[in-house]
């Protein structure tokens, strides 16, 4: 069975111990009404279908099935002939067991359990395996055609589909069709029929071998054989319930695996067992085996019975658990987030464990845990002393004689370093918690926050390692072997004991997972910004797990030694470890999570559910009673668990190791006759990236193809991780199951026939004919016929050709000479090779690395770096970043492979080693820069990369040519050794400096185009005024007239004669820049900047090469800006076609990487700070007219002089970046604020909800949300309203709505709507929705649950309604509010309100509504909902139903 984790479970966060929130416990009333509600409920759901979704998208419906039980057993069940070769099969295993002589029952029963054992495991395990990864058991349906009706003539099975049909509609008479079904259902269905036969023989041949060992041992008196007995049917009933009721959570559905096979619509709730440990079925429900072991008295039976729970746990480990990842748990989308700025600089400071970030903003935090074998570092003192005291100790145990002084010497150290660790440790927590005393110490002496932590977690690690290495120690003097296994319980002790050490160990494992370090060594200690309070892992199931079981190894190692004084011992330490919990950690826990922290846990909340009614009138009797015993039943519980997976995950990240780089195996396989198949015929052309000459940033790469019939050629050398594209050519008749694989040139001596694995790295030439979706990823096209008229071979004849790409895990992650080579029919003959070429990474040269203003060349490492990193990611939008600042997807932390790619290429260029840890702490490019450029400047005396320039010779000026029409200026000082680089594009700046369109020219301009508008009075200085009549609909409020004036100037300058060409190129950078987000220089309203913009800029833009337009360092939005102005009918010019800057649309030389939002972000901030200041220039001069002539203070022109040049430094610098280091002001002395009169109460009415026409431009699926929309729709908002954005020239809105199933998406598209646009925004799923869709759905009777199921209806708007006009309710007229406050919960009182009427009018009901009583201008109690113009708002059928 399938364990889903619960949807919408706790994402992992910051947590500590007892990290929930606290739960009250239910009244006993209220639970027995709920118990009859649920009862109707589940009587009702019965009659509910379920829909399935297969991977291809198909909906259908999921029939009701039965479990495997009552299929077999129940009389009332319809049997087939599967049912009955099932029974059959039982009835002989059975017959067998009486049958056959008592010598040979028990090997033969246990060798048929492992058996069926081994088919359960192994040979279901793979099958799902193969489905999960590669769908291989649905691709084999399709390709033997199983499951096609045999009357299309396309089934060569027809009797073997007659059989199944006939097996499957007889279990399944209801809603079910055998040849309408999905073939992954009907697969799925003939999946089940293998499981039930292979559960059923494996669980009645266990029982089997235990009735063949099972007997009364001599000697044994009654009482013990009645508490044998009992023990093992209370295990056995206890097992038998959580079967039952964990198929009672996930049904027949996820029992056999059908997530593996198509997903269902249904939500499962996770209860029951589901809360009391983890993984059930495979937990605690094999308690039944260890329950017949008891019954049998065999320790043969025990022993196979762990074999085979271990085997489940291997089951659950390498199948479901990774199918359940890549199924329910994806990777969170990338947060786009603002990096924090520092120094200018921007720096985002990376931690693992989700830890608060250690470091300074100036260099990201390091990472270097301490726990864990793979973290073991020699050069770190921490460990160092670790291992040497731990050697030191082991060697005084073994050396020295178990003599009773030596036996209380080990016992006295063992007891010591518990008193140390428990007491000594807890009081320094403690004193840290109440007076910061350890970190006092280390702040007295001038070091950090983060030094104390880090000492703290070396002395703790320290103290917690030398505790158990102390118990172990005194226990190992204390043990002696047994003289006789098998008398009495010696042989069960220490099979107890060790699961107990085994528990222990997991316990340790699974709280190291849930906390991190930062958990793990109490960082909430030292740090005071308190961790989110979450729960997962094994916090789910237990509050403090090491209050009971985390102690269980020393109890282990009591009963394995059997000796007094370690059991004491134990006790001492149990009994220290609980007033740890209870005077240091819990008084913490309150201290900073207060009420907050969760009373049960999940475990207890299940026990106390599955009380009797009676039980909730003794509340204090029973509280007290389970707060003692509760402890002791969690143990029971949870020691039932085999803690093997532990051991799996280490076992299988050793394999994973292994198998990396295998030793290479012949594996050839070779077709018997290649006749009619000439080489010839075969070709392979390739193409991909080629690798820079240098590291600079400024090499842009190009295609380069080259096919392996060339005559002449030289190795080519293709850029490190960039995909490779492959050609291939083939005659008509080659085989369907061809493929090419991509090998190192080394491996393989001949060319005939490939003798080693490709490892994977191979892709088929046609689709689905090695029914893996592996073998097909890649494939790009496959047997297009080519014409052989212009084959250049001489020959005429037709041919198959096809395409494919090699990226990803297809690639080879190394620097090597690699070749493609094209096999035919899936052998090994080789039929074409490719040309060999090499994938390289270039070493960074800093002599030829752009620097900055600093002298620095991290900016160029930044870039070199990105690219790379870019490759390693496989070029995923997911998570390859596309800026230096951008974070790494989630992909990047969970599959390690992406981190190891990146520092084996950091290795190669940069000559730096790191470690793969730091690659994901560090989460970007810049964080990743700075440790390379720090790492380098550490190493530059032992490192060859960095080159001594004092030997430069002065005043060298150099030109490094990169590519066509760029040039890269290095400026070599004779007073300093740092470069300077400029990008310039020839000949821009004579360009521009011989355009000096003047003010008088720009006016006659203006009049041919707008002669009502421009009268030939207007002079320059009315040219800021002149957009309100050029764009007479349009307003411009007094921000918007500063920055238009702004940019007059701006576009003067730009064309400014004598220019110097740095500060051209700058000015042209930043108006791209700005120009990226924007239709218009004002967002998206027209203005006359833009026609001054146009006319200043057109020549100029003419001229320029294609390279300076659209190259990698082009100008594309001022292009894109040019070609707007000249044609949109919303300016209107009066330009001749032949005067218009001729624009290609095709030809563009370098495709732009998307504006960085978080950059654009904080600009808009900036420009809104800079406006900001303006209105509050315009407030101080408003405010400074008084009375008299005070001839000292300025007039009214010198002070609007003054604030329009404040106002404009500011937009500029908001803009352009330009004063970003002026230094700030002085702050004036705060005055007394005077004391504000209390604010009008605004009366409840409908008219506080701001109602408008919208208009969805575009609506698309939720990428995170299957119930989800999310549409853009034009609400009439001004520019810069918060929570717009612009699309199409127009400011829009987001919005989500849940209408997915419930309204067809092609409905939605293009039409009118009404919008709520005032509601507070809110974050669904990753996206910020900024209005909501009104909708009407029925009503819900009486007593009726109202489930939003629908059907829903949307609110039209009339026909004639404009864009962004308000609707409100007849009668009840006023403003809206700006944002309705959530507090007040004024949407939540007025929508009960909102209906229809019979004649599908909307309208507002005052009456539902108790809170307004007779309100409203017109004192009436129903209005329509009327825009405006007084058009009604109806809906299209729905007749009083609720508008919401």
């Amino acid at each position: 069975m399938a364990d889903m984790p619960p949807t919408g479970g706790t994402p992992d966060g910051e947590i500590l111990h007892q990290r929930k929130p606290h739960e009250h416990r239910p009244d006993p009333s209220i639970q027995g009404k709920n118990q009859n509600q649920d009862a109707a409920s589940e009587e009702t759901s019965k009659e509910k279908k379920t829909f399935g979704r297969t991977p291809d998208g198909v909906v259908f419906t999921v029939p009701q099935t039965h479990d495997m039980v009552s299929q077999l057993l129940s009389p009332s069940q319809p049997k087939n002939i599967s049912d009955l070769l099932v029974l059959a099969i039982l009835g002989i295993l059975i017959l067998g067991c009486y049958m056959v002589p008592s010598s040979i029952r028990v090997p033969l029963y246990a060798t048929i359990f492992l058996f069926w054992r081994a088919g359960y495991n192994v040979g279901i395990g793979y099958l799902l395996h193969i489905q999960s990864h590669h769908i291989k058991l649905v691709a084999w349906a399709k390709r033997w055609r199983v499951f096609v009706d045999p009357k299309t003539g396309n089934n060569p099975h027809p009797i073997l589909y007659n059989i199944l049909r006939r097996e499957m509609e007889t279990k399944i008479p209801k809603d079910y069709s055998f040849a309408e079904a999905p073939v992954e259902y009907n697969t799925w269905l003939l999946f089940r029929r293998v499981v039930d036969l292979i559960l059923m023989c494996d669980f009645v041949s266990y029982c089997l071998f235990a009735m063949a060992c099972g007997g009364r041992p001599a000697g044994e008196s009654w009482l013990l054989t009645t508490v044998r007995w009992v023990a093992g049917l209370g295990l056995f009933g206890f097992n038998l319930w959580v079967k039952l009721d964990a198929h009672r959570v996930v049904k027949d559905y996820a029992w056999y695996w059908g997530d593996f096979f198509f997903l269902i619509d249904q939500e499962l709730t996770f209860d029951g067992v589901f809360e009391m440990a983890p993984h059930p079925m495979y937990s605690v429900g094999y308690a039944g085996y260890y329950g017949i072991s008891l019954m049998a008295a065999s320790y043969k039976v025990l022993f196979i019975s762990i074999v085979a729970h271990a085997a489940q746990f291997a089951f659950l480990v390498w199948v479901e658990n990774p199918h359940i990842e890549k199924t329910y748990n994806p990777p969170p989308p990338r947060k786009s987030t603002p990096i924090a700025e520092c120094d200018g600089l921007a720096i985002q400071n990376g931690h693992n464990n989700d830890g608060p970030r250690l470091a300074s903003n100036a260099q990201p935090s390091p990472v270097h845990n301490l726990l864990g074998f793979q973290n073991i570092d020699l050069h770190r003192v921490t460990d160092t002393s670790v291992i040497l005291l731990q050697l030191y100790l082991f060697a005084l145990m073994a050396l020295t004689p178990s003599t009773p002084p030596y036996q209380a010497l080990f016992v006295a150290n063992a007891a010591i370093w518990r008193l140390w660790y428990s007491v000594g440790m807890g009081w320094i927590l403690d004193r840290q918690s109440h007076r910061k005393r350890w970190t006092r110490h280390f702040l007295k002496y001038g070091d950090s926050t983060e030094e104390a932590w880090r000492q703290w977690k070396g002395s703790y690690h320290l103290s917690t390692t030398m505790c158990y290495a102390s118990f172990v120690a005194a226990s190992w003097k204390m043990y002696s072997l047994p003289p006789d296994w098998g008398y009495g319980l010696v042989l069960l002790r220490h099979v107890v004991g060790a699961s107990l050490i085994a528990l222990q160990i997991w316990v340790a494992i699974s709280i190291y997972d849930s906390l991190g370090e930062f958990g793990w060594f109490f960082g909430d200690f030292f740090f005071d910004q308190a961790p989110k309070l979450t729960y997962s892992g094994i916090y789910r199931f237990l509050n403090n797990p090491e209050r009971v079981i985390g102690l269980a190894g020393v109890w282990g190692a009591a009963l394995i030694t059997g000796s007094s004084t370690i059991l004491g011992l134990a006790i001492f330490s149990h009994v220290l470890t609980l007033m740890f919990i209870q005077f240091v950690e819990r008084p913490h826990m309150q201290k900073l999570y207060g009420q907050s922290l969760r009373r049960d846990s999940g475990l207890v909340k299940s026990l106390k559910r599955s009380l009797p009614d009676p039980l909730w009138q003794w509340q204090g009797s029973v509280d007290k009673m389970l707060a003692e015993t509760l402890d002791s039943v969690e143990d029971f519980v949870d020691s039932a668990r085999p803690k093997i997976a532990a051991g799996m995950n280490l076992f299988v990240k050793d394999s994973t190791a292994l198998f990396k780089h295998p030793t290479r195996i012949s594996i050839t396989r070779l077709a018997p006759d290649l006749a009619g198949y000439d080489p010839k015929d075969y070709s392979l052309e390739i193409e991909g990236t080629p690798a820079p000459l240098g590291s600079s940033k400024n090499a842009k790469p190009a295609l380069t193809r080259l096919s392996s019939t060339a005559e002449s050629f030289q190795t080519l050398i293709f850029e490190y991780g960039s995909p490779i594209k492959l050609r291939w050519t083939a005659p008509l008749k080659h085989g369907k199951r061809d493929w090419v694989g991509l090998y190192m040139v080394a491996d393989n001596a001949s060319r005939e026939v490939t003798r080693v694995s490709s490892q994977g790295r191979w892709i088929a030439t046609n689709p689905d004919q090695y029914g893996s979706i592996v073998a097909d990823r890649g494939i790009l096209t496959s047997d297009v016929r080519v014409s052989g008229k212009g084959r250049k071979d001489g020959e005429t004849q037709d041919y198959c050709s096809g395409e494919m790409e090699f990226s990803g895990d297809k690639m080879w992650w190394t620097t090597e000479v690699f070749e493609f080579r094209y096999h035919h029919d899936g052998k090994h003959n080789v039929m074409a090779i490719s040309v060999p070429f090499e994938l390289k990474i270039p070493r960074f040269d800093e002599d030829d690395a752009e620097v900055d203003s600093n002298g620095l060349v991290r900016g160029a490492v930044e870039q070199t770096l990105l690219r790379l990193v870019q490759n390693c990611f496989d070029r995923d939008p997911e998570i390859a970043p596309r800026t230096v600042d951008e974070q790494f997807g989630g992909m990047v932390e969970r599959e390690g492979k992406f981190a190891m790619r990146v520092v084996y290429a950091v290795h190669q260029m940069f000559g730096i080693e790191l470690a793969p840890e730091v690659v994901q702490a560090d989460g970007n490019v810049r964080n990743l820069a700075w440790r390379v450029c720090n790492a380098k400047k550490v190493l530059a005396p032992y490192s060859s990369l960095s080159e001594d320039r004092n030997d430069l010779q002065p005043a060298l000026n150099q030109e490094v040519n990169l590519a066509k029409g760029f040039r890269v200026t290095i400026n070599w000082s004779i007073q300093s050794t740092t470069l300077r680089s400029i990008y310039t594009f020839p000949k821009l700046s004579a360009a521009m400096s011989t355009q000096t369109a003047s003010s008088s020219a720009l006016l006659d301009f203006l009049r041919k185009c707008y002669p009502s508008a421009v009268s030939p009075s207007t002079s320059e200085a009315d040219l800021p005024a002149l957009s309100h009549q050029l764009f007479p609909t349009a307003s411009y409020s007094d921000n918007e007239k500063v920055e238009t004036s702004q940019w007059l100037t701006t576009s003067s300058r730009l064309v400014a004669p004598g220019e110097d060409e740095a500060k051209l190129a700058e000015r042209l950078g930043s108006l791209n820049i700005h120009l990226s987000t924007r239709t218009t220089l004002l967002g998206a309203k027209p203005s006359v900047a833009d026609i001054a913009l146009y006319y200043r800029l057109a020549p100029s833009v003419k001229s320029w090469s294609a390279e300076e337009r659209t190259g990698e360092h082009g100008y594309h939005h001022i292009v894109r800006f040019i070609d707007f102005v000249q044609n949109a009918p919303l300016f209107g010019l009066s330009v001749k076609d032949e005067d218009k800057v001729a624009i290609d649309l095709n030809d563009v030389k370098f495709v732009q990487k998307p504006l960085d939002a978080k950059e654009e972000k904080e600009r808009k901030k900036k420009e809104k700070a800079a406006a900001a200041a303006t209105d509050d220039n315009q407030k101080t001069l408003a405010i400074g007219k008084g009375k008299g002539d005070d001839s000292s203070k300025p007039g009214k022109k010198e002070q609007a002089r003054d604030a329009a040049s404040k106002a404009e430094d500011k937009v500029k610098g908001a803009v352009t970046g330009e004063g970003a280091q002026q230094p700030k002001k002085e702050k004036k002395e705060k005055q007394a604020k005077q004391q504000k009169q209390a604010a009008k109460e605004t009366p409840l009415s409908p008219c506080l909800i701001d109602l408008r026409v919208g208009r969805i431009l575009k609506a698309e699926n939720h990428p995170n949300a299957d119930s989800l929309y999310v549409s853009t729709i034009a609400c009439g908002d001004p520019a810069g309203t918060d929570n717009t954005s612009e699309y199409e020239g127009q400011v829009v809105r987001t919005v989500c709505s849940g209408l997915n199933g419930l309204v067809p998406l092609e409905e939605m598209q293009g039409r009118k709507i009404i919008a709520v646009c005032n509601l507070k925004p809110v974050t669904m799923r990753g996206i910020k929705s900024a209005a909501m869709v009104l909708a009407a759905s029925p009503r819900p009777k009486d007593g009726e649950e109202d489930n939003h199921k629908g059907p829903v209806e949307l609110v039209n708007p009339p026909a004639d309604a404009k864009t962004g006009e308000r609707v409100i309710f007849e009668g009840w007229a006023g403003e809206p509010e700006g944002v309705l406050n959530p507090k007040k919960k004024v949407w939540e009182t007025l929508q009960p309100g909102f209906t229809t009427t019979t004649g599908l009018e909307v309208v507002f009901d005052a009456g539902v509504v108790p809170q307004l009583s007779g309100d409203g201008e017109t004192q009436t109690t129903t209005g329509k909902l009327v825009t405006s113009s007084g058009g009604i708002c109806t809906v299209r059928s729905l007749e009083n139903a609720t508008v919401r």
